[in-house]
């Protein structure tokens, strides 16, 4: 779908329109935009036929075309995530009806509080059109909306929708590799997949196999990989957008292609979604080559540990004792907390880069999404001035994030009797902060470090008009506003 930007407003009616209302708005005069189509509306309003709580619909089949009314609830609960969602519902309606070419009338005057709210408008609607197909028997038609046009007042519009269309696929990327089947996206398949996309963006690439990881000692890799037919693969992607002397920012993500939990087995039921436990590698891979698209004047170093989690005869065994790449030893006490095993040697990785600051992504503890939600990422960082920045992003593109702490008391529950560390504590309690206390002794001293935990977010078990169920590519959006910010 193309998305296009037109100065001024359509004199209604020119095509088959969709426009925001909202619910403690019925006067129709503050808003200008909508001065044509006033005799339609009001008395819909006024009537009580059309109450515009957020998300209610009103398809309106008129003489001159489909009319399409979008609720955005109260004025003052309008925030980034409305936007995307209310833009995703009109996109939604006009795929029902099988409308090739739909209008977005000007946005309303409280938008404006969000100078990215076309851009937040734009990314919704082309998202929504997210479909997984490439396995079904019969192939499914393409969409008919064809085009999305806005029109408004900015002068930025049209460079607001381009960048919308680089986000939105940057996340359609990353939800087509999480969905993928893990018969058909491995370590293997998966680091072909990423030199491939990589090298058409001109990117530097370096993919590790398993003679490589052996020789450059990165034991835990090779463990947590031991027990498939299918080896392991490191892989490293370079963004040079900078001059060289400029320190890269480094971007990891976990990629178990798929988690049955080792020896350590997971219960029959968690198993279903475990082909998306690569979500973390997908997001950095989608976000570096944004950046690329982006032109971003930054050196990013994205590094995508990748390996398939299974028990068999060859597994690593829960009591087996590793020496990590930094030399650390890690007595395994669960084989199911693997993601913190292939982490902490990219982390390692990625401080023998010097980088100015190394933020990874991970789907990584079940504690955190028992904690925060399905809608909410767990953040933990040893720096507040890139945990703020963080912050930051995810509020102007409507995702969650919340901060958890770095609690010093609960390192104890790192030690082993035979090893340095083990994986996984013996507690149950603070699941995620053990976890994350874990990466941290994988950090060099004085660098800057956020770990996302998108346990919860990284796969949507229910439906949003902007998200199916599967993948959600949350965390593309937060990181890419954060590095244009940075840029």
């Amino acid at each position: 779908m193309r998305l296009q930007f037109k100065v001024g407003k359509p004199a209604w009616p020119e095509a088959d329109t969709a426009t925001f209302i909202f619910e403690d708005q019925v006067d129709l005069k503050k808003r200008p935009e909508l001065e044509s189509l006033a005799d339609l509306i009001a008395p819909l309003l006024n009537s009580g036929q059309f109450k515009a709580s957020y998300l209610a619909e009103l398809p309106l089949k008129t003489e001159f075309g489909w009319l399409l009314l979008v609720g955005l609830g109260k004025i003052n609960c309008l925030k980034p995530a409305r936007i995307i969602e209310a833009a995703a519902t009109a996109v939604k309606m006009a795929l029902a009806r099988k409308i090739r070419s739909l209008d977005l009338l000007q946005l309303p005057t409280e938008m404006k509080a969000w100078p990215n709210a076309i851009e937040l408008a734009g990314l919704g609607g082309q998202i929504a059109l997210y479909r997984q197909t490439k396995h079904k028997s019969k192939s499914e038609s393409e969409s008919d909306l064809k085009q999305l046009r806005f029109w408004g007042s900015s002068t930025s519009g049209t460079a607001r929708l381009k960048r919308a269309e680089i986000i939105a696929e940057a996340i359609c990327l990353t939800r087509r590799l999480g969905d993928q089947p893990s018969n058909y996206l491995y370590p293997e398949t998966f680091a072909q997949k990423a030199a491939y996309l990589a090298k058409n963006q001109g990117l530097k690439v370096q993919v590790l196999n398993k003679k490589d990881l052996v020789r450059e000692k990165f034991n835990l890799i090779l463990a947590v990989g031991a027990g498939s037919i299918h080896p392991p693969r490191l892989v490293t992607i370079q963004y040079n957008g900078a001059v060289a002397k400029w320190p890269p920012l480094a971007l990891v993500g976990k990629g178990i292609t798929f988690d049955s939990g080792g020896i350590s087995l997971k219960p029959a039921i968690t198993l279903d979604g475990m082909k998306t436990d690569m979500a973390g590698a997908a997001t950095i891979l989608a976000v570096i080559l944004a950046a690329a698209q982006l032109k971003l004047p930054l050196n990013i170093r994205a590094i995508l540990p990748l390996a398939e989690n299974l028990p068999s005869g060859s597994a690593s065994r829960v009591g087996d004792v590793y020496t990590s790449r930094s030399g650390q030893t890690i007595e395994v006490t669960n084989t199911d907390a693997e993601g913190r095993l292939i982490l902490a040697e990219a982390l390692t990785w990625a401080g023998e880069m010097t980088p100015k600051a190394i933020i990874d992504v991970a789907t990584l503890t079940g504690a955190c999404a028992v904690a925060l939600g399905d809608n909410c990422a767990g953040l933990f960082s040893n720096n507040k001035k890139l945990q703020a920045n963080l912050l930051d992003a995810a509020e102007a593109t409507g995702e969650n994030l919340w901060p958890l702490p770095l609690l010093e008391e609960y390192e104890e529950n790192l030690e082993s009797h035979t090893a340095d560390l083990v994986n996984a504590p013996r507690t149950q309690n603070g699941g995620a902060i053990n976890a994350a206390l874990f990466l941290q002794k994988f950090i060099p001293s004085r660098c800057a470090w956020a770990h996302l935990d998108i346990a919860g977010p990284g796969r949507a078990g229910k439906a949003r008009p902007s998200t199916p169920v599967g993948t959600s590519g949350f965390a593309v959006r937060t990181l890419l506003y954060y590095l244009l910010n940075k840029a």
